[in-house]
């Protein structure tokens, strides 16, 4: 059990992020209970780059991101309280007489898995918990939402429209690691909003994490290379097998030997790019959880992902 949860907030820009985790805030600052006192780190993306910015250089803000929450995480986590007087830039000052639980909430769209991925891992190094709020916003809302902003905190439309394409929500069902996730509904970030959320993060607080910072560097290196090599293999081996399944139905819709040949190519493209994504950590593979067939757990996946192609 842990006193340290990651937040990552998942969703459109102008979807009620930036604001939800304010208003939680300002909730838990207000909270009359005696026994806990939750103190809250917000870390907000939109505050790092500007939008007029070249995008080229949103990604490198983003990798800094993950070295800005771990920075906060050896800042507020595990210290002793301190006095006022003595608080440092970004340091949290506790209250005595009560336990302190810390919640840092990363606020930015992760849209991707692999980048929340990113914050789980941290949060594991660290023996932290972490759990997932997902603001369900439509595209149309979150394109209206952003035109009320003003000229500097306006996102690009077609960044908007682009992510919304590419938007890949939390699944605890097909990925362990994302089971303590929550959907949230548009803007409606009242008390019993505030209740549900502080209710998942300590259900993801009671969870026990096996700490990894006692292992040896290099054994933790060599060990994630052998699953790493062997991941991509059996992915390698099933795609080809859903492509084989592919091309035999394709075959008997009676298509020409161009066409097959170029739906072919096509489909073989798009497999070499899969194994690329997860070579580099652009795409992640789902968490088998315990007492499920690895086997059938990636080609379930695989033929998921090569169907929607």
């Amino acid at each position: 059990m842990t006193n340290a949860c990651v937040i990552v907030l998942v969703g459109l820009p102008a979807s009620g992020k930036t604001t939800f985790a304010t208003s939680l805030s300002d909730h838990v600052a207000s909270s009359s209970r005696r026994d806990v006192r939750y103190e809250v780190v917000h870390v907000c993306y939109d505050d790092l780059i500007s939008f007029e910015d070249d995008p080229s250089s949103w990604r490198d803000v983003r990798k800094n991101l993950v070295s800005r929450v771990d920075e906060l995480v050896s800042l507020n986590v595990g210290k002793p309280p301190v006095q006022p007087e003595n608080r440092q830039d970004g340091e949290i000052t506790f209250a005595r007489g009560r336990t302190i639980k810390t919640l840092i909430i990363v606020d930015d769209n992760m849209y991707y898995r692999s980048m929340r991925y990113e914050f789980y891992r941290l949060a594991r190094t660290r023996n932290l918990s972490f759990c997932q709020l997902y603001f369900e916003c439509a595209k149309e809302t979150a394109l209206k939402n952003n035109l009320m902003r003003d000229g500097k905190s306006r996102v690009p439309d077609d960044v908007i429209v682009r992510m919304s394409s590419k938007l890949e929500l939390p699944d605890g069902d097909r990925n362990r690691w994302e089971r303590f996730s929550l959907t949230l509904p548009p803007c409606t970030y009242n008390a019993e909003v505030h209740r549900r959320v502080l209710q998942l993060v300590e259900e993801a607080m009671a969870e026990v994490f096996t700490p990894t910072e006692g292992v040896p560097p290099e054994d933790r290196d060599a060990s994630r290379a052998e699953c790493s090599a062997n991941l991509l293999h059996q992915v390698d081996i099933l795609s080809r097998k859903q492509l084989g399944l592919i091309m035999a139905q394709k075959n008997k819709e009676g298509l020409s030997k161009q066409e097959l040949s170029k739906i072919s190519t096509c489909l073989n493209s798009k497999r070499l790019g899969l194994l690329s994504k997860i070579k580099v950590g652009e795409v992640v593979c789902p968490e088998v959880a315990h007492g499920s067939s690895p086997e059938i757990v990636l080609k379930d996946w695989v033929a998921e992902v090569f169907g929607s192609l």
